[in-house]
């Protein structure tokens, strides 16, 4: 591991506990297929199958969002990440790639080490995830990293199967306009299901 990726997981691990702290926890959602012909580091990334399940809800701020810290997230960050699901979603792999500077350190599997990976191993990272995704909301964790929600969706190319609808989250370090670092992070909690009434109907949860 270099000293970059291994900044990383320093780093990981104190976003971890922060989201912890608000309710975050679950097992892992995002999907990568089984790596084909290509070979080298991205081989070893592992394949998780995005499976439902639910979780704790974070607890909400004073304003009803998540807690954050740190400045507020910036225009330039919510364009590149929305630019990057929305490429992923519509299946175009080199296009999302195109949001990363190389080399840049990806994480799938938070129990597992971050990698460096050039231009093409990113490519092929792009290509192998199952799901795509839909932005949902981003925050400020810490003075450098933005953890974006996102709802997984199918996409061409891939299947994302039951993980379809799943939440997942991502943490974003964005430098001069490109995704430096793209560490997964323990899902966030999706809502809770709507609860019915005593006579069959259900509950909307809202006044």
């Amino acid at each position: 591991m270099t000293s970059i990726a291994r900044g990383s997981a320093v780093a990981l691990a104190g976003l971890s506990l922060t989201l912890a702290a608000c309710g975050a926890g679950g097992a892992s959602r995002w999907s990568l297929t089984t790596p084909g012909a290509h070979t080298g580091r991205l081989a070893a990334l592992p394949s998780v199958r995005a499976t439902p399940q639910a979780t704790a809800t974070p607890t909400p701020t004073a304003t009803g969002s998540p807690r954050s810290a740190g400045p507020p997230v910036t225009a330039t960050e919510q364009h590149v990440i929305r630019g990057w699901a929305n490429a992923l979603r519509a299946g175009d792999a080199r296009a999302a790639a195109g949001y990363f500077t190389t080399p840049a350190t990806v994480l799938v599997d938070p129990t597992t080490a971050p990698q460096d990976l050039d231009h093409s191993e990113v490519v092929a990272f792009n290509a192998k995830l199952e799901c795509g995704a839909k932005l949902l909301q981003t925050r400020r964790t810490n003075q450098r990293y933005v953890v974006a929600t996102f709802e997984l969706t199918s996409r061409p190319g891939a299947s994302c199967g039951s993980g379809t609808g799943s939440r997942a989250q991502v943490a974003f370090l964005i430098r001069h306009r490109r995704i430096r670092e793209w560490l997964r992070l323990p899902d966030s909690s999706a809502p809770a299901s709507p609860t019915p009434t005593p006579g069959g109907a259900v509950a909307s949860g809202t006044a």
